[in-house]
């Protein structure tokens, strides 16, 4: 997708312009509507025009396409990107998981590629969330998380520990939910067990609880 290709391919004036207003598209795209209409290789060679950052949607498609609200669709045109050579970047898991529609099976493969590529399960976006806790929001019950909960914790990167900006841990959010999340609960600290990571002991009043 060199500069001056046609409109109807996806395309505009500037390398960073034209990576926008692809981002923007893909948004809304059907699998079939972006096989017909762009290629990767040439949205790959825009990119690589541009000084790039992979958490900056303005320049990765890949975020914006990750919003897509159809998982079928999301999940297919991101994988023709990385099949491409599109890269993964540290935020893309978390743009997946914060997605309030879900398909795991469909989902599932595209979450594995993103952790083996290097995707961060511990990203703290600027709003304060981390990628478990979007999974474990409430959207879905801990039964369907389980696969993709799994998964994140065999990349043995995961950090329960750690903080979104009001303080809280996934610990902490996992207790403090509406649905009943022992079994994420009993994952987790079968995990944290497992990488000899530190147990929280669930205290006598819940506000002291899980202090670390």
């Amino acid at each position: 997708m060199a500069a001056q290709t046609t409109t109807g391919r996806c395309a505009v004036s500037s390398p960073s312009y034209e990576l926008g207003s692809i981002g923007k598209k893909l948004r809304k795209m059907t699998l079939e509507q972006f096989r017909e209409t762009c290629d990767p290789a040439e949205i790959i060679a825009l990119r690589d025009q541009t000084t790039y950052d992979d958490c900056y949607a303005g320049h990765n498609v890949v975020l914006r396409t990750l919003g897509n609200p159809s998982p079928r669709d999301r999940v297919g045109i991101v994988t023709d990107l990385l099949d491409h050579g599109w890269e993964v970047g540290r935020m893309d898991l978390f743009m997946l998981l914060e997605n309030k529609k879900r398909d795991v099976p469909v989902e599932l493969p595209l979450v594995e590629r993103l952790l083996a590529g290097g995707s961060d399960p511990n990203y703290l976006e600027r709003r304060g969330s981390r990628p478990v806790m979007l999974l474990l929001r409430g959207w879905v019950s801990d039964e369907e998380a389980a696969p993709i909960l799994d998964a994140i914790l065999r990349d043995g990167r995961f950090e329960p520990h750690q903080r979104a900006t009001d303080g809280q841990s996934v610990w902490r959010r996992l207790h403090q939910s509406r649905l009943n999340r022992a079994q994420s609960i009993d994952a987790i600290r079968a995990y944290c067990q497992r990488t000899g990571r530190p147990i929280p002991r669930l205290g006598d009043m819940p506000e002291r609880s899980f202090d670390v």
